[in-house]
């Protein structure tokens, strides 16, 4: 007898994931590497050396700031993947021709403490990155001196890698929202009326919140851009040249604007219809 074809939208289980040690491990050690090559540039750049050539392993002209910025992004690949494998529930979904298939994964809560911990990796970081060079300029000590003499390869490494600090933290402050309210807003608003879709929600939120995770980026753009306010002071603060107005209150309008964005993203996502936790790929 012919076995029956599933029917269209039906999700069907994936099969058993892999051991997810061997990623953490690797993602674990690329991580480590740069912390690791993101201090022993922090260093140089503060005591005025350039940063070029500095690795026989690597081509000649290679930018040694992005360095750290290579590693992170290899070590979250493993990490990603680790997580998903490790706890995550995974099923697929067949969807119209047009749209092709979807892969959600059902992600279990990380437990509060735990989150709250790895905030303060990118809050420890951003500090020595952004406010304590730029305040170290107004300083008359030792280390006002240092700072002062740092190469100008140094200023950009700040720049870069407390932006990334910054927006990470907003990333964690936007998951943190979310979780605190996502369940209670969907429960009190249990019988709303909502534009229908297989799950009873919306698909403009399903889209946004479910699919695309906007809370992420914006919040991401919107607290890395409040973080790199600072760096605004820096010329001014060295001599170099006058204080920009301007650019402060583009980048706090914009910074502003994608956080408020974040919130409502985040406050809104119950309307997908979907359990706290789903992610789903965009087909």
């Amino acid at each position: 007898m012919a076995s029956a074809k599933p029917a269209a939208g039906a999700k069907k289980k994936g099969a058993a994931a892999p051991d997810p040690r061997p990623f953490f491990l690797g993602g674990g050690v690329l991580a480590v590497l740069g912390v690791a090559s993101l201090i022993w540039l922090y260093g140089l750049g503060l005591a005025g050396s350039p940063m070029t050539e500095l690795l026989p392993v690597l081509k000649k002209g290679f930018s040694y700031v992005a360095l750290p910025g290579v590693l992170f992004l290899l070590a979250g690949v493993p990490l990603f993947l680790a997580v998903m494998f490790r706890g995550a529930r995974w099923s697929a979904r067949d969807r119209s021709f047009w749209q092709g298939g979807s892969v959600a994964i059902d992600i279990g809560l990380t437990p509060l403490p735990a989150v709250l911990l790895w905030l303060l990796v990118p809050l420890v970081a951003y500090v020595p990155l952004i406010p304590v060079p730029v305040l170290a300029e107004t300083s008359a000590g030792d280390f006002g001196d240092t700072v002062r003499g740092a190469s100008p390869e140094f200023w950009t490494l700040v720049s870069i890698y407390g932006f990334l600090a910054a927006g990470t933290v907003g990333v964690f402050l936007a998951s943190l929202l979310k979780r605190a309210t996502y369940r209670r807003l969907a429960a009190a608003h249990a019988g709303a009326s909502r534009t229908d879709t297989a799950n009873g929600g919306s698909t403009f939120w399903r889209l946004v919140a479910t699919q695309w995770r906007a809370e992420t980026f914006l919040a991401f753009i919107g607290f890395g851009l409040f973080g790199v306010l600072p760096l605004l002071w820096h010329d001014s603060l060295a001599g170099q040249k006058p204080f920009d107005d301007t650019a402060l209150i583009v980048l706090s309008s914009v910074a502003a604007g994608c956080s408020v964005l974040a919130a409502v993203t985040v406050l809104n996502a119950w309307r997908s219809g979907d359990p706290y936790g789903l992610a789903e790929s965009v087909a």
